[in-house]
């Protein structure tokens, strides 16, 4: 189901948003998608440099794009 509608959205068939509007219970899933999505663009966007500086960047942009996500 979750694969589908990701897929879905991906491939832009409006009965995907129409039916993930609808559907009250799938805000907390969609928050965890953009937490994850926004963690491996950063950990591809910072590998370079030391192991620690990485991590740092990766999470500081994980959280910098949540905050986006959320304004």
């Amino acid at each position: 189901m979750l694969m589908n509608r990701i897929i879905g959205a991906f491939t832009f068939r409006k009965g995907v948003y129409a039916e993930v509007e609808q559907d009250t219970g799938f805000t907390n899933t969609a928050w965890i998608i953009v937490a994850v999505v926004a963690f491996l663009n950063q950990i591809g966007s910072y590998a370079s440099g030391n192991l620690v500086s990485w991590l740092i960047g990766a999470v500081v942009g994980t959280i910098f794009t949540i905050i986006g996500f959320a304004v």
